[in-house]
């Protein structure tokens, strides 16, 4: 276990700028450890009930928070004398301490953290160039896009640098910032900012360092997974690119095994990329919302190539755990916690860390104003608004409500359809006052909505795949039918006694909420909202899983917001009755 006792450094010298010039002094190999994390989303808090596996039994326990991630950067920090800290976009969005806040809890966790750069997200512009200038005004360290092009925008000219420089005894380090492009379409950065080529701008602030003989660099990136393999693959000069945007977690599959988590083949930490010179590139990611941290210690020699390197992802796990025992999921038995803790000692994966009370401290005043926001009255409930019976509840209840709230959340970027798993929704909405807390006990899990492009052919199957899951695991019978999902945005049949690809009949969609209802076309492009859960393939929906990355978009917005910001829009909702989905058995 690690105590995070930092270790006092000497002969360390710290120097950050945005430009700078060479040194006097010829280049001299370098032992260096990147401490990096992204797509932190606001969750400052952990997440609660998170499942793993251990000595084969399904645990829950909680990942990430603020208070033991900076307890986690402390201990990881204090091994390494050479150490940097990176952040690689979202930071921002997606609890209601974003909600509340708009990054102001966020930036003073992230400068607690001592970050040393950041890379801009697509989430940082969710809020407009005002809210992005107050993030600029809150961080303690330089927030950075080299493919941005903000001159034209007041509040943020002048203050995006493309790269900062650290030094190390006599040896610069420059990190290079990339945002996504298509921030301009997923979010709202207005029409004053220009987003350029990711692959050009990096080429260009490569030669630029290159010419002040600087020769380790940084790629700091939110673009997404593949994209940096694709970077690392076309421009020269690139040491290590630490990633964001896909929320992707890397390790190869023996460290995971015995915890539940698969990774794709492949996705080796680093994955390790050769660049148009022929030289290795090492690209990390660390997963997303503060579950895990990444730690990358690389030796690179006098020339600037990677000599040696190591490293890992780490979760960031409580040390409290819950088994379900038969009447519900209890805390671990004392001899339980022994073989858990245990098997994380033994674990390259995970490990425990202290929690940090200077965190804690910065957070609770935070805390204690999210309380409170639990009690303010988002919406009204004209009557009871209940799940109903088993047989139509998929018609009734709030689910249809909170199907509509994806929709009409994500309309702007041309969605008209959304699918919200009926095992997301969990309580009813008694007639009177909705409170945010009611809202996120009905919506409990903080799910991330993604969009996805597919055709009329790909949402048919889509639905074959959830309407023979259900069928298959959760077959009808005198006291149960299978759980049939809420929609919005579409209207069809399911016939329960045919085969699998032919259930589906009278399958038509909406254009706009409220509008009537048509035909698809099988060979038509659709945009449609998910939960990440659907879109990761749970339920069965293996069509969701395997649509490509590059029509896959992860929103940033969490479900519990969009429908409390639905109900505040419309002050009022009722019980829904339009039969959206028949079912013939």
């Amino acid at each position: 276990m690690r105590s995070g006792k930092v270790a006092t450094i000497l002969g360390l010298i710290l120097l950050f700028t945005a430009c700078g010039g060479s040194s006097d002094n010829p280049p001299e190999p370098l032992s260096l450890s990147i401490i990096h994390l992204n797509d932190l989303h606001s969750h400052l808090e952990p997440l609660a009930n998170e499942v793993l596996c251990f000595d084969g039994i399904p645990t829950r326990t909680d990942l990430g928070g603020a208070v033991r991630t900076k307890g986690a950067i402390d201990a990881l920090r204090a091994d390494n004398a050479n150490t940097i800290i990176l952040e690689a976009g979202d930071a921002v969005g997606g609890t209601l301490y974003y909600t509340a806040f708009d990054g102001e809890a966020d930036f003073a966790i992230l400068n607690a953290y001592g970050i040393d750069a950041m890379a801009l997200g697509n989430h940082e512009f969710d809020h407009g160039p005002d809210s992005l200038s107050d993030y600029l005004a809150w961080a303690d360290f330089p927030i950075l896009a080299a493919n941005l092009d903000v001159s034209r925008e007041p509040s943020l000219a002048g203050r995006i640098p493309a790269y900062t420089l650290k030094t190390f005894g006599h040896e610069q380090v420059a990190v290079i910032g990339v945002t996504t492009p298509e921030s301009a379409s997923i979010s709202s950065p207005g029409d004053t900012i220009v987003f350029g080529s990711v692959a050009a701008s990096v080429a260009q602030t490569v030669g630029l360092l290159q010419g002040q003989g600087i020769n380790k660099i940084i790629v700091l990136s939110h673009i997404g997974y593949e994209a940096d393999l694709e970077l690392a693959e076309s421009v020269a000069g690139i040491d290590v690119i630490v990633g964001g945007h896909s929320h992707t977690l890397l390790g190869p599959q023996e460290q995971f095994d015995g915890f539940g988590i698969t990774v794709p083949a492949g996705y080796d930490y680093p994955t390790r990329v050769q660049s148009p010179e022929g030289k290795q590139v090492l690209v990390v990611q660390a997963w997303g919302w503060g579950r895990a941290i990444g730690e990358l210690n690389v030796d690179f020699d006098r020339n600037g190539d990677i000599a040696a390197f190591s490293g890992r992802p780490y979760l960031v796990n409580s040390t409290e755990f819950k088994q379900d025992n038969g009447a519900g999921w209890t805390a671990v038995t004392p001899e339980m916690q022994e073989i858990i803790l245990a098997l994380i000692s033994e674990s390259d994966l995970l490990e425990i860390f202290d929690e940090d009370p200077g965190a804690a401290a910065i957070l609770e005043p935070f805390t204690a104003m999210i309380a409170e926001k639990r009690q303010a009255v988002v919406g009204t409930a004209a009557d009871d608004i209940l799940r109903g019976d088993p047989a139509t509840r998929f018609n009734s209840g709030p689910g249809p409500l909170v199907a509509d709230s994806m929709v009409a959340k994500t309309a702007a970027q041309g969605v008209t359809i959304a699918i919200q798993p009926r095992g997301g929704v969990k309580v009813d909405l008694l007639a009177g006052d909705i409170t945010m807390g009611d809202v996120l006990s009905l919506l409990p899990y903080n799910s991330l909505l993604y969009t996805l492009e597919m055709t009329g052919a790909d949402i048919r199957n889509a639905l074959e795949d959830g309407i023979d899951y259900q069928i298959v695991n959760n077959p009808r019978s005198e006291s149960n039918c299978p759980w049939y999902p809420y929609v919005s945005g579409l209207r069809f049949e399911i016939e329960e006694s045919a085969a699998k690809g032919a259930r589906v009949t009278h399958l038509e969609y909406r254009p706009t909420l409220g509008g009537a209802y048509e035909a698809f076309d099988a060979n038509d492009a659709y945009k449609i909202v998910v939960t990440a859960y659907l879109a990761g393939g749970g339920d069965g929906y293996t069509t969701l899983r395997d649509i490509p990355a590059a029509r896959k978009q992860d929103t940033g917005f969490i479900d519990a917001d969009v429908f409390s910001e639905y109900l505040d829009s419309l002050g009022s909702v009722s019980n829904p009755t339009e039969e959206r989905i028949r079912v013939n058995y």
